[in-house]
């Protein structure tokens, strides 16, 4: 279990709410977490020494906001190639690992276009963890 703010997991496992506007905060309490474990493909310790970056993003009707997408997840790269996602909504996803990454591009609708087709589509089933083997997209340059 856990407490993820805007999809990171939260270290304290705590969220301090102060006199900010809340009226975008929403709150859900899941007991059919997932779990999604994956490797990068062709990986090589110690020669892969970029920064990377694995972004989740969840296709499901139910999860998309007001531009048609839903949150974006991430996950840092351990130094021998995996990562994971912990206690995440049942669902499809799409799934990148980028070396270069500008938060929140995906939302773009032109950007998601043109990197939607090297993203690995995952389902994640309630209470059960998947694995994925992903390649490193180059993110595109303006």
């Amino acid at each position: 279990a856990g407490v993820q703010v805007g999809g990171v997991l939260s270290k304290s496992g705590a969220i301090e709410v102060g006199t900010s506007d809340l009226s975008n905060v929403k709150i859900v309490l899941r007991t059919d977490g997932s779990g999604l474990q994956g490797t990068i493909d062709g990986f090589q310790q110690g020669i892969d020494t970029q920064p990377l970056i694995a972004i989740l993003r969840s296709t499901d009707k139910e999860s998309l906001d007001a531009s048609g997408f839903g949150p974006e997840i991430s996950a840092q790269i351990s130094q021998n190639g995996t990562f994971e996602f912990r206690n995440q909504p049942p669902g499809e996803y799409k799934l990148w690992v980028f070396s270069d990454y500008e938060w929140g591009a995906l939302s773009d609708p032109e950007i998601f276009k043109k990197l939607e087709s090297a993203s690995v589509t995952v389902k994640l089933a309630a209470g059960q963890s998947s694995s994925a083997n992903v390649k490193i997209t180059d993110f595109p340059k303006e």
